[in-house]
């Protein structure tokens, strides 16, 4: 059984400590047109809102960008946005400051700033794990979902302690396992949209763990984890009603023929150019930087 017998950079560093003094969430209020219910958009960020673990990468993201995903894709309807991060990048099972320290007390705040509202939780990854969960918890409208995960437990055999140090040191602590699966904590699943990549290894293990769930799946043809779809096409499928969402689960996306349907051919190669620097990086000189310091 691994213990951790080393300091972890994302939990045991100075900065991130620091870090953790902080509020790691944002609340935004705007004027929305329209006579409509009132909504509030949640936002959680996933373990990639800073990479790779490291000071440099950290004080750029958290401390000088005050970085939070989501921030440029707001439901295009709602009139209160929460955007939230947690730096530790343990999937919020330690909640995300020194004082909202665990997923009772992050649901306990939350409870108090939707009230009247009516609430959309977003997120992907280990955010769309926290979406999926406390929006569960706190009975949301409506949880968008992009490749989370449902359960932790395979961590402990695919993973690390250097890597995930809360997801091994607390295993045993009943407190914070009971999270390690967030199955029986969804109450509501037609409230669910959980968009999945088809012919990634790990995200088919998560929904095979829900499969029987009566959640909406939408299987994406792709093996990207993360956000499976382009993300200009984002807004436009949070606007999307219900019935249109629903049709959605009815056979798998091909991201590059959805993204033509909903927003058009220039505005899809406008987008997949714009990320051309970030795959070819991607790619090509990560590899190339981890091979010259081999």
């Amino acid at each position: 059984m691994e213990t951790i017998k080393n300091t972890v950079f994302q939990v045991d560093s100075a900065i991130v400590k620091k870090a953790r003094t902080l509020d790691n969430y944002i609340i935004e209020t705007n004027e929305v047109a329209g006579t409509g219910p009132k909504i509030c958009a949640i936002y959680f960020s996933s373990n990639f809102i800073y990479y790779p673990n490291n000071e440099a990468s950290f004080r750029a993201a958290i401390f000088d960008k005050n970085r939070f995903e989501w921030w440029n894709l707001r439901h295009p309807k709602a009139c209160k946005h929460i955007f939230i991060r947690d730096v530790y990048k343990q999937w919020y099972l330690h909640g995300i400051n020194v004082e909202l320290d665990s997923i009772e007390k992050l649901s306990d705040f939350l409870k108090k700033e939707i009230e009247g509202f009516d609430t959309y939780f977003i997120g992907s990854s280990a955010g769309g794990y926290a979406a999926v969960l406390l929006g569960s918890m706190l009975n949301a409208k409506r949880i968008y979902t992009f490749n989370n995960q449902f359960f932790l437990t395979d961590l402990l055999e695919r993973s690390t302690a250097l890597v995930d140090p809360i997801i091994f040191k607390e295993r045993n602590n009943p407190a914070i396992a009971q999270f390690y699966s967030i199955k029986p904590y969804i109450t509501n699943p037609s409230n669910i949209y959980y968009f999945h990549s088809a012919t990634s290894d790990w995200d088919r293990r998560q929904y095979e763990e829900v499969k029987e769930v009566a959640m909406h799946v939408i299987a994406v043809k792709t093996n990207v984890h993360g956000i499976p779809l382009l993300k200009n096409n984002l807004l436009p499928l949070f606007d999307f009603s219900e019935e249109l969402l629903k049709k959605l689960t009815e056979k798998r996306l091909n991201p590059l023929l959805f993204s033509l349907k909903i927003v058009g051919l220039f505005k899809t190669l406008e987008f997949i150019f714009s990320i051309l620097p970030q795959i070819y990086n991607r790619i090509f000189l990560i590899p190339i930087k981890k091979i010259l310091k081999a």
